[in-house]
């Protein structure tokens, strides 16, 4: 039963009807008595929806006639004229079903190579739908005779091929492709021998009989070798093509217009598959098709109009393929054409299965220029572009290239740099460290020395009264070095508290690389920096009124900082480093305790436990490795769309942004500096640029931005050349 589902919020349509000749009027008449007496229509005058009739001639296939001049024209003959119903307003606010129809090609391959067929036609195939009773009244159309409603599916609704073709394939869904092959109305019965197809057919008829499915008796075939399919030959040899139609278009003229070339095309197109070379075959009548190409039959063209006929009526038995072969490509291109051929060997002789379609690299290439230049408008001596916001602008602006307009400005989030995370597998493997502070002094202490490890986010932090090398190298050897070995890595900006000879001294000692990040570029350093911000947080909700003890309560923000979930991770860094969920007092002082205590009194249940253990904390770890990576993964898509793309190559000049003008502002002072030259373009976002007295520096891209230099006018006096007068 066909729905006809209407989309949210669509207006209804109620159309006039259209005059009609007298001949059309009697056409019209007679159809629409023919459907009153078959109980396919019913009159109906409350619809809102109402569409009008159309009367269209029935055509033919293409022949060759004489006209007065006795020359042969192609055409198509009128065998009749047809009802039909403008159902395009309501097609247009209908719901689209997008059920598919068979892929036309390979029904074709699964038809071939059998001996006996049997063809069948569906009666009248649409009226044998019913249209759900709700939704008739959207199909009232009016004529001169009132104004009637389908109780049939009729044609010219959108959905009906495809509630017609589920239909037929819900009926034969345990036959198709085994026993028939179905395309809207047109059935197709097969078998391997005379028995088999016979007994095949009996399935399918009552298989039709049981569903009430009427056949068109005249149309159908019964137990014969070969016939047309979808415009195919097919039988046991294989794929052929259709023979009457070759036979129109080897009789047809040379063509005369545009229109008789596409027609020609297409109707040669239809049977490319079975053409090797199409496309350079077809090339000097394609190239008459453009837009800006003069129609010029000339020797070139009639010559390849003649080659295509030639090759249609010597078109080769196209074989299906055979899935348990291997296949065999046989490739060939030019400059304005690709040609393939798709084959397979048979008792050592190549059979053609596919001759590949062209591929029209011109045809896409003008036609996304022809796009792109609707843009641009020429104003002598400007040239403008249509911007998003549909406004013209100069399309090279002035601004581009003037030294005072391009050291203005501010650097945003959109210049940054596309992201690269620091992805590590194993904990403790990499730390990055920073110091915070001046604060308000507490017990003698003015700065927080912080470290946090790059897989697991543990902190540790230290307060001291001065932030140098010593209070580094202290850390290191009190608490990173005895807690979680030698570090593979350690990440730091460019302090003098980081950078001396101490610190690099004990580095070196114990084999771990110093990694130093961008100057003014804290990002690269991002794990410390979001650390030094959270411990800052809570330091600032658990301190007194006078924030003198705040060196105290650093070991409870530690503490409160490791047992917080950390969405990256999935878990928290308490977890993850000891492999089990930290315990509150209340836990510990009422339950948890119990448990430790009668643990620790059977020395087999402690081992199994702590074996499972273990092999739990290898779990935990994979897990939060995974969970980062993800997350890191979204943040980087995320980021990296809101960025502008840039590309820096060596050579570019640049300007530099200064932001130690945020810290001595001056009015109307830029804070751009240069212009420099690039003399390396680093990964990950790094740039070496050279300074003014020769020597270098490196800058993160995101502080730099390319220099338009205006060109220098050349010295001298240009002077026109004449041809010499005589004298």
């Amino acid at each position: 039963m066909h729905r006809i589902h209407l989309e949210d919020e669509s207006m209804t349509s109620i159309e006039h009807q259209r005059r009609l000749n007298p001949n059309l009027k009697d056409v019209v008449k007679k159809e629409i008595l023919k459907l009153l007496d078959a109980g396919v229509i019913y009159p109906i005058s409350d619809s809102k929806w109402v569409s009008p009739v159309h009367v269209v001639p029935k055509k033919g296939g293409i022949t060759v006639v004489k006209n007065e001049k006795d020359e042969l024209i192609p055409t198509r003959t009128i065998t009749g004229h047809r009802m039909c119903i403008d159902y395009r307003k309501l097609n247009s606010a209908s719901r689209k079903d997008h059920f598919p129809l068979p892929f036309i090609d390979q029904m074709l391959e699964r038809l071939a190579n059998h001996p006996f067929y049997c063809f069948l036609d569906g009666y009248s195939g649409f009226f044998q739908i019913p249209i759900h009773p709700n939704d008739q009244e959207k199909t009232t159309f009016t004529c001169p005779y009132g104004t009637f409603a389908y109780r049939r599916m009729p044609f010219g609704l959108c959905n009906a091929p495809a509630t017609f073709q589920r239909c037929m394939m819900s009926i034969f869904s345990d036959l198709i492709e085994d026993v028939v092959e179905v395309f809207m109305d047109d059935f197709s019965v097969y078998g391997s021998s005379f028995s088999a197809c016979l007994s095949n057919l009996c399935r399918v008829l009552q298989r039709c009989e049981d569903t009430n499915l009427v056949l068109n008796w005249e149309k159908c075939h019964f137990m014969v070798k070969e016939g047309i399919v979808l415009g195919h030959k097919i039988s046991e040899k294989g794929i052929e093509v259709d023979k009457a139609k070759i036979e129109v278009m080897v009789r047809l003229p040379p063509p005369k217009t545009v229109k008789d070339i596409r027609s020609f095309l297409g109707h040669a197109g239809f049977y490319r598959r079975f053409i090797k070379d199409f496309s350079m075959i077809a090339r000097p009548l394609t190239k008459l098709l453009c837009k800006e190409a003069t129609f010029s039959f000339e020797v070139e063209c009639l010559e390849a109009f003649k080659k295509l006929k030639n090759e249609l009526v010597s078109a080769p038995i196209v074989q299906p393929p055979d899935w348990n072969l291997p296949f065999e490509i046989m490739c060939d291109a030019s400059d304005y054409a690709v040609g393939a051929v798709l084959g397979q060997k048979k008792d050592k002789k190549t059979h053609v299965i596919y001759y590949a379609k062209p591929l029209n690299l011109e045809g896409y290439a003008k036609k996304k220029f022809y796009k792109e230049l609707k843009r641009y408008y020429w104003d002598e001596p400007f040239l403008y572009i249509l911007c998003k916001d549909q406004l013209y602008r100069r399309a090279v602006a002035e601004e581009e290239k003037c030294d005072s307009c391009q050291r203005r400005g501010n650097i945003s989030r959109r210049s940054e740099m596309p992201q690269n995370p620091i992805l590590e597998v194993e904990v403790f493997d990499v730390w990055g460290i920073d110091f915070m502070g001046p604060f308000p002094s507490s017990y003698g202490n003015k700065y927080i020395l912080v470290a946090v490890d790059y897989v697991s986010k543990w902190v540790e932090a230290v307060a001291s009264p001065t932030n140098d090398s010593r209070v580094v190298v202290k850390m290191f050897k009190s608490i990173i070095f005895p807690r979680f070995g030698v570090p593979r890595v350690v990440i730091s900006d460019g302090g003098s508290h980081f950078i001396n000879k101490l610190f690099e001294g004990l580095l070196r000692k114990k084999g771990v690389k110093h990694k130093v990040a961008t100057p003014y570029h804290p990002q690269t350093s991002g794990q410390v920096e979001l650390s030094n911000r959270e411990i800052k947080s809570i330091l600032e909700k658990i301190v007194g009124t006078k924030r003198k003890d705040w060196s105290d309560k650093l070991d409870d923000a530690l503490w409160a900082y490791r047992t917080a979930y950390k969405t990256p991770l999935g878990t928290t860094p308490f977890n993850l480093v000891y492999g089990k969920a930290y315990h509150l007092p209340v836990e510990l002082e009422y339950k948890a305790m119990w448990a430790v205590k009668l643990l620790n009194f059977d020395i087999k249940s402690a081992k199994e436990k702590r074996m499972f253990q273990l092999h739990e904390l290898d779990e935990i770890r994979m897990d939060a490795f995974e969970s980062s990576r993800i997350y890191k993964e979204k943040t980087k898509a995320f980021h990296d769309k809101g960025i502008l793309k840039r590309e820096f190559k060596v050579g570019d000049q640049v300007l530099l942004y200064n932001s130690r003008m945020k810290l001595f502002p001056g009015k109307l002072k830029s804070r751009w500096s240069g212009p420099f030259k690039i003399k390396e373009v680093r990964p990950y976002g790094a740039i070496v640029l050279w300074n003014k007295n020769g020597g270098e520096f490196t800058v993160n891209g995101q502080r730099v931005k390319l220099y338009m230099a205006t060109t220098p006018e050349e010295d001298g006096i240009s002077v026109p050349l004449s041809d010499p007068t005589p004298t």
